[in-house]
């Protein structure tokens, strides 16, 4: 299988479980919104963290360097504390693995994800 089979077959998976399941879609994009919540928080942190820690540098003014220097640490704490809510919420909604052995067909994506969720 090529890359484009693969990409193919993921798609028709997820299509198939969102069909059958939409409180799964509700989920996704749920946590696609969590994730854009993150990366602007992150950005923003990171950004105004250069901004402070420039001028703090170049007008050697100790309390904006300092307060730069808090920002950036700041957006490296929040973003793994999204990390650990995220992994930690993923895992306590992990479905049953399918069989070990078990092949899946992209030919046939409702046994798949029928497969893919445990239930035969």
């Amino acid at each position: 299988m090529n890359n484009e089979q693969v990409d193919r077959c993921i798609n028709e998976i997820s299509a198939a479980l969102i069909r059958e399941d939409p409180e799964l879609a509700s989920r996704f994009r749920l946590l696609d919104g969590h994730n854009a919540l993150r990366d602007r928080l992150v950005f923003s942190l990171l950004a105004a963290s250069m901004a402070l820690l420039g001028y703090g540098l170049a007008m050697q003014e100790g309390a904006s360097f300092l307060t730069g220097g808090v920002a950036f640490v700041a957006s490296f704490v929040v973003d793994s504390r999204f990390e650990r809510r995220s992994s930690a919420s993923s895992q306590r909604e992990q479905p049953a693995p399918a069989e070990p052995g078990a092949p899946l067909d992209c030919n046939t994506p409702h046994e798949s994800a029928a497969r893919l969720r445990g239930t035969t």
